[in-house]
């Protein structure tokens, strides 16, 4: 598993939203996480942020920490040249033409000429899906639905996806089970990220024992106190490197 960088080992990712604070606060955020053990910094949300907000936060990011600046973009308005890399998901249970292959088609020569990384992920929302589930239009999967998550995560494997990014959307109250990431990866050969929920030491401990390789946490940065935040985050990446 060498997604981000030439060493093996579970990973933990901060993930940032350029409208949820100013982009000097985004890269206090950075820089904490950077000392905290995070392995990088995703930028991203549910909605679309004007360009100059958006590069002017990855910016300030760059500028805080060396982590890879990794764009997980909500449309194909989310681009910057500012980024080392970039998340190219297709949305694989939306209803909607957009989020599967419209906006990614439309972003495709900005993202060549911009010579960002391309890192191919196939990207499924569980449940309702919070705010990301009802502007990508899901077709709702539930997690006793194995066959169909994994069917999913199988045929974005077939078609190339280096990773596979399964969460329940940005402030669920609680992450994907164990049980359920533990049987998704048993079948997938390829780095299984989950987001979502996640904003406590056993509940990262549990998805990096179940077997995911990548841990999001993004809800978390944005409710704990920026004085407290590396204490929080070292725990959380702690507890994912123990496996």
């Amino acid at each position: 598993m060498k997604l981000l960088g030439n060493e093996d080992g579970k990973k933990h990712l901060t993930l940032i939203d350029p409208e949820k604070q100013k982009p000097e606060k985004a890269g206090e955020i950075a820089k904490i996480a950077e000392r905290a053990g995070s392995s990088g910094i995703l930028i991203g949300g549910s909605t679309s942020v004007d360009q100059e907000r958006l590069d002017s936060t990855i910016r300030e990011i760059k500028k805080k920490c060396k982590l890879k600046t990794i764009l997980f973009p909500s449309s194909s308005s989310m681009l910057s040249s500012h980024a080392d890399a970039i998340f190219f998901i297709s949305l694989l249970n939306s209803a909607d033409r957009e989020y599967l292959i419209e906006a990614q088609a439309r972003g495709a020569m900005f993202i060549k000429r911009a010579k960002l990384e391309v890192i191919p992920v196939g990207y499924i929302v569980i449940g309702q899906g919070e705010k990301v589930g009802e502007v990508g239009k899901i077709i709702r999967i539930e997690e006793n639905e194995i066959g169909k998550i994994v069917g999913y995560a199988l045929a974005a494997q077939f078609f190339g996806a280096k990773a596979i990014y399964i969460e329940k959307g940005s402030g669920a109250r609680c992450p994907i089970a164990k049980e359920t990431v533990k049987k998704i990866k048993e079948e997938i050969d390829i780095p299984l990220i989950i987001g979502g929920g996640v904003r406590n030491e056993t509940q990262a401990r549990d998805l990096a024992e179940a077997g995911a390789d990548y841990i999001v946490t993004g809800s978390i940065v944005e409710e704990v106190e920026i004085d407290e935040l590396q204490e929080v985050l070292e725990g959380i990446v702690k507890a994912i490197k123990e496996f």
